[in-house]
């Protein structure tokens, strides 16, 4: 991407605008998902190579640099209070599952359609082959959250981790947020030719205003 001349005039002056910052952001994001499916790349490689060796930490390298994007994403955000318009939540549907053996009577009692998958091995002590079967016992859902922030021109997701919050206080912990819950189907991502992107190099002059602003402001 070709750095507008106005972006260059605005940051000589310690202007951020919005198209600057949500330029910045759409670069680092998709930075982010680039080295994402590099490391995906690497990692899927060497399992189906086993006889080649990672010698170089290429899919170490692709993960540290998705990381450090998203640091500089998240940053960005963090100055963006104002975009953030709503939480989106995604529902996956998971399922607990039982194994039951061929040993086992009620192996022979198990519904074809709740199997989710079947094998056998020989079992040395009976001196036999043994089947077994998951089958599905208790089906739930099992949610994500984002902030959404909406710039008109781009938007943003930025992951609620609620990781070490109790299930019976998930809800009060996004109330904190004061903000709407939508419920959306999917959330695909993709990565980008990184020419098509706001350099690097200009998007942390932009993050480094921004912190000089936030610095003054603090005082």
């Amino acid at each position: 991407m070709i750095t507008p001349k106005i972006y260059n005039e605005n940051l000589k002056k310690d202007i951020v605008t919005d198209d600057m910052l949500s330029a910045a952001i759409y670069s680092v994001n998709k930075r982010a998902k680039n080295a994402r499916d590099k490391e995906r790349e690497y990692r899927d490689f060497y399992r189906e190579h086993r006889y080649f060796s990672d010698d170089y930490g290429n899919e170490e390298r692709a993960r540290e640099r998705k990381e450090y994007y998203y640091s500089l994403k998240d940053e960005l955000l963090s100055f963006c209070g104002d975009k953030c318009t709503c939480i989106h939540r995604i529902g996956h549907e998971r399922y607990q599952k039982k194994r039951i053996y061929s040993t086992q009577s009620e192996y022979y009692e198990v519904n074809e359609a709740d199997v989710v998958w079947k094998n056998c091995y020989y079992d040395r002590d009976l001196e036999m082959e043994v089947w077994f079967v998951d089958v599905i016992i208790n089906t739930y859902i099992d949610y994500e959250y984002f902030l959404f922030y909406d710039f008109g021109n781009y938007s943003f997701h930025h992951p609620i981790n609620l990781d070490n919050v109790a299930a019976k206080d998930e809800q009060s912990e996004l109330a904190k947020y004061g903000k709407e819950i939508v419920e959306i189907e999917d959330l695909e991502t993709y990565g980008e030719v990184v020419s098509n992107l706001m350099s690097l190099n200009f998007v942390k002059k932009v993050l480094e205003v921004l912190r000089m602003y936030y610095r003054k402001n603090s005082l």
